[in-house]
């Protein structure tokens, strides 16, 4: 699903519902979100909770050990989570979908989301978001894998591609890792 970035599109609505249903279950106190897969196959969920619980020594704490749930490390916390449900709530045909199965739940989120987009620097944070988000779609787009003949086989110049996709897009931001 569109994890925490509102504006991006979903192309299948079960995730996304998936997400609110966990919202709605734990009585608003934990969301599972950034579901990724194919047809309906799931993998790879994302946790965030009200009250973030980490332990700061080891994200991954020995098996014998009991410090609560092993996906802890993942857990983002209420910021997170308000992304999350702001980007959910964004979401047209979810939104009217979930409208019907869950109204009294879907109003007090909407309520919600008013109140945490009267939060200025919460919404400061959603357009930069938003706006990472575009250029990152922008980028790969435009991404053209380069061939590499030293090493015989294909590769990607990561600097070399950042700098024509940036070109064209008229910006340059520093690429995020290099590969």
């Amino acid at each position: 699903n569109n994890d925490f970035v509102p504006g991006q599109k979903a192309t299948q609505n079960t995730p996304n519902l998936f997400s609110l249903f966990s919202y709605f279950q734990s009585d608003t106190q934990l969301v599972v979100c950034d579901i990724q897969g194919k047809k309906y196959k799931f993998t790879d969920p994302q946790f965030h909770t009200q009250k973030r619980v980490i332990d700061d020594e080891d994200d991954f704490a020995d098996e014998e050990e009991d410090e609560g749930p092993d996906w802890l490390h993942s857990d983002g916390g209420f910021e997170m989570m308000r992304r999350v449900l702001v980007g959910l709530h964004r979401q047209r045909a979810l939104h009217a979908l979930c409208n019907r199965v869950w109204p009294d739940k879907m109003q007090a989120l909407s309520d919600r989301v008013k109140e945490w987009e009267q939060d200025a620097d919460f919404m400061q944070s959603l357009r930069e978001l938003e706006k990472q988000a575009a250029l990152y779609s922008d980028y790969f787009e435009t991404l053209d894998p380069t061939l590499d003949a030293a090493a015989a086989g294909l590769q990607v110049d990561a600097e070399d591609e950042h700098e024509k996709v940036m070109s064209k897009l008229g910006t340059r931001p520093a690429l995020a890792t290099k590969v």
